[in-house]
């Protein structure tokens, strides 16, 4: 099986969407740093905060994920796409066509580099190899 998401795919999910399908896009955010983390959805505006050692999903479809830290750090995350990871990393439906959910599990380390996660892992797995794009480095931002 691939470890990437065919361009085709990404198309076939924006046109399902686009005409009312339920698929919900989301990603599982796990902090790994020392303290509390806010976690906002350039595309959707939601913003969640996280405790250290916890997961909490958030409603993204794709862009950016904003990070502020505990000390007030602000990050940005580019393009952050849950449908566009390999199939392997996707947390909820077996397929885009039909599936009720895509969840990418995603985890912040104290390196502020945000890994993906296999669907149920806590910790990155070393001999996975990372989908395309990831680990992302946090872009500093004012």
């Amino acid at each position: 099986m691939s470890k990437t998401f065919p361009p085709a795919w990404a198309f076939l999910a924006a046109l399902l969407c686009a005409t009312g399908c339920r698929t919900d896009l989301a990603v599982n955010v796990g902090n790994a740093t020392n303290g509390k983390i806010r976690v906002k959805s350039a595309y959707t505006g939601r913003e969640i905060e996280i405790a250290p050692a916890h997961f909490k999903k958030l409603p993204h479809t794709s862009g950016d994920l904003l990070v502020t830290t505990e000390s007030n750090a602000k990050l940005k995350f580019p393009n952050v796409a849950p449908a566009e990871v390999g199939r392997n990393f996707w947390g909820g439906g077996d397929n885009i066509v039909g599936a009720d959910s895509i969840v990418l599990n995603v985890l912040l380390q104290t390196n502020m580099h945000l890994y993906a996660l296999l669907p149920g892992k806590k910790t990155v797995d070393e001999n996975v190899e990372q989908p395309k794009g990831y680990p992302k480095v946090g872009v500093k931002i004012e």
